[in-house]
């Protein structure tokens, strides 16, 4: 499944598509400028991303379990530059986890929900899911933010930790019924 250029609205100049070996340097340059950003809210990358053969290494492994149809991978794009990624991941024949995110210069303008509401339409319509599930930590609210706007309710708080940036975290989980 390709989606190229999709619009994420009629006045958006970001557009949404999947995610190919073109965009393997410029998913590079945004995984390098926003892991500051990223690692106050989500844990590291492997060491792998951040050099840009091993991350080429890790990114072709990606687009071939996309082409077998275990995951689902998309990009954010403004003017040829990636500003987001939101993606299908751990997919089964009725469910796929969501995750996502965006980049520091554009959090906060809506972008990653207008994503999410193209990658439900795409989990009901063209892959007959019966659910998505998501993830975040308790102190992301702009992720929870996000899934609450695009209709996920918060199902349990795990008991088990991880730590972030030396302090520790609990994950919350969220579902949404397509069906």
């Amino acid at each position: 499944m390709i989606i190229e250029n999709a619009r994420l609205s009629e006045n958006s100049a970001v557009t949404l598509s999947t995610l190919q070996r073109k965009h393997i340097e410029a998913l590079f340059d945004f995984e390098q400028e926003n892991r500051v950003w990223f690692e106050q809210s989500v844990p590291p990358r492997p060491e792998s991303y951040r050099q840009l053969s091993t991350f080429r290494t890790e990114i072709e492994a990606q687009l071939l379990e996309q082409a077998l149809g275990r995951y689902y991978f998309f990009v954010l794009e403004n003017q040829g530059r990636i500003v987001g990624r939101v993606n299908l991941y751990d997919l089964s024949a009725t469910r796929a986890e969501v995750g996502y995110r965006v980049g520091q210069a554009v959090a906060g303008q809506g972008l990653m929900s207008k994503a999410i509401a193209c990658l439900v339409t795409l989990a009901r319509q063209e892959l007959k899911l019966n659910q998505l599930i998501a993830k975040t930590t308790l102190n992301n609210l702009p992720s929870i933010a996000v899934l609450e706007k695009s209709g996920f309710v918060q199902t349990k708080i795990c008991r088990d930790t991880v730590t972030l940036n030396g302090k520790t975290q609990r994950m919350i989980f969220f579902e949404l019924p397509l069906r």
